[in-house]
């Protein structure tokens, strides 16, 4: 029974671990936006921004230079996350993208306004 638990304990630190590391990782990829802080929630990546308003260009702006980008340049496969929202400081508007790092490594093969088309037919407004 004890193995049990410390086996269960261990995998939650794992878990714990991975979406730590997503963080970490993320932040540097996002630090221009000024983000209030960054929280993973049952696979939901939740970024307030500094911001009094998020406007379509800035939401844009994050998911396509920031947090997307970092599915080619880093080697790290946040898979966990299935969502990203994108709020103003009181968390009260934004956007939400409704993919994970697969939708952002595939976004990552457009150009144009096919990249930005893409993002927002799987976005919707908070």
């Amino acid at each position: 029974m004890k193995v049990i638990f410390l086996i269960l304990g261990f995998l939650g630190f794992s878990f714990a671990a991975v979406g730590s590391n997503t963080k970490v990782i993320l932040k540097g990829y996002i630090a221009a936006w000024q983000p209030v802080s960054i929280n993973i929630d049952k696979g939901t990546l939740i970024i307030p921004l500094n911001q009094s308003k998020i406007t379509k260009d800035i939401f844009l702006s994050i998911l396509r230079n920031g947090i997307c980008l970092a599915t080619i340049v880093d080697d790290h496969k946040w898979l966990e996350i299935k969502q990203i929202v994108i709020t103003n400081k009181y968390a009260k508007q934004g956007y939400i993208f409704d993919g994970g790092y697969n939708k952002c490594k595939e976004s990552t093969n457009l150009t144009g306004e096919k990249v930005d088309l893409f993002l927002l037919g799987n976005s919707r407004v908070l």
